[in-house]
């Protein structure tokens, strides 16, 4: 009975899955993206943030080098992020991970920063 249940249960996810898959196809973001808004993202962009230093389109008032690290500052905010919401800091406990966390939350907050100020100029 066990071994019943537990291939329906791996059935009903494939299911949703492909489902999911449909509904990004659809409309750009599925039903299980929007459950962890902040992970989804935290995934998506720094890639993006990263193709975008291979663009031709640099904002008027500064030089190539800039705008790449100005990129480089946003993507390493979210990565930074992710480390926070899948807590993934491996051999850090007490005080070492407080510290690492709060390393964490000080690099997302100057990323978002500069995210929003930036924000218009996302684009390729």
């Amino acid at each position: 009975m066990r071994f019943f249940k537990r291939c329906w249960i791996r059935i009903d996810y494939k299911v949703r899955e492909i489902s999911w898959m449909i509904q990004r196809a659809k409309r750009g973001w599925s039903d299980r993206d929007a459950w962890g808004i902040d992970g989804y993202l935290c995934e998506i962009l720094p890639p993006m943030l990263e193709r975008l230093k291979d663009s031709h389109v640099i904002p008027m008032e500064m030089t190539e080098e800039d705008w790449n690290q100005k990129l480089d500052i946003m993507r390493i905010g979210f990565i930074a992020a992710k480390r926070m919401i899948d807590l993934d800091y491996p051999g850090h406990t007490g005080v070492e991970l407080k510290n690492a966390i709060d390393d964490d939350t000080d690099t997302f907050k100057t990323s978002m920063a500069l995210f929003a100020e930036h924000f218009f100029s996302l684009w390729d």
